[in-house]
């Protein structure tokens, strides 16, 4: 089954577009790597 460009460069998109993403849990003890004051804000 032979890809086209344009289905390539769609299937690429959507790949890249995850790493542009601010995912967002509702996990109480989530914290973005690399961001140590977020432990205690909101408090």
């Amino acid at each position: 089954m032979p890809v086209s460009q344009w289905q390539a460069l769609v299937l690429v998109l959507f790949l890249l577009s995850g790493c542009n993403t601010n995912h967002v849990f509702d996990d109480g003890d989530y914290r973005p790597l690399g961001d140590p004051r977020s432990i205690g804000r909101g408090q």
